[in-house]
């Protein structure tokens, strides 16, 4: 495949976590390495499946993906753009292209929010009226077996099946070109 097709793209990745100790350890701090050279190619349109035991990096992987967790070392490109050494400003402009489905259900959601105002938060920063916005929210639910009557409620008035079902609708709400 040709690399203009390349969506995600890291070349020698090297990330994990600053630690320090405690007392006069304190002094020195040590990166406790999760991701040691990790080369990755995701090309548009191919879905990649990435899997290990706990603790394996999967999770720290997909934070460096996402613009939450710099490498220490290593480039990683999203959408054609090295991501790190985007101004702030455009790396947003990269990222919001990425949609992110959360693991857990019972932490993503606010308990104070109604599955409707969850699912139209992602559409208020863009131009959209509050018509359009309505209408896009009401199609994403129906996508993914959400009636109508479940916009009106909150999140611990659901299953955990249709709690994951409205983080679903979220990250796919402003159509974006990477689902994670």
């Amino acid at each position: 495949m040709p690399d203009n097709n390349i969506i995600v793209l890291l070349k020698d990745v090297v990330a994990g976590y600053q630690t320090t100790g405690r007392g006069w350890r304190s002094l020195f701090k040590h990166v406790n390495v999760v991701l040691r050279n990790v080369n990755l190619r995701v090309y548009d349109g191919e879905r990649v499946a990435i899997i290990g035991e706990s603790g394996s990096g999967k999770t720290t992987l997909l934070k460096v993906i996402l613009g939450l967790l710099k490498p220490v070392k290593g480039s990683v490109e999203v959408l054609g753009k090295e991501i790190y050494k985007l101004p702030r400003r455009e790396r947003v402009n990269v990222l919001k292209q990425v949609g992110y489905v959360p693991q857990d259900p019972y932490k993503a959601l606010n308990p104070k929010l109604r599955v409707r105002t969850i699912l139209s938060e992602p559409l208020e920063s863009t131009k959209a009226n509050l018509e359009e916005i309505e209408e896009r929210v009401r199609e994403v639910a129906k996508m993914v077996q959400l009636s109508d009557k479940i916009l009106d409620k909150y999140p611990s008035e659901l299953s955990g099946g249709m709690m994951q079902r409205v983080l679903i609708a979220r990250s796919i709400i402003h159509d974006p070109e990477i689902l994670i």
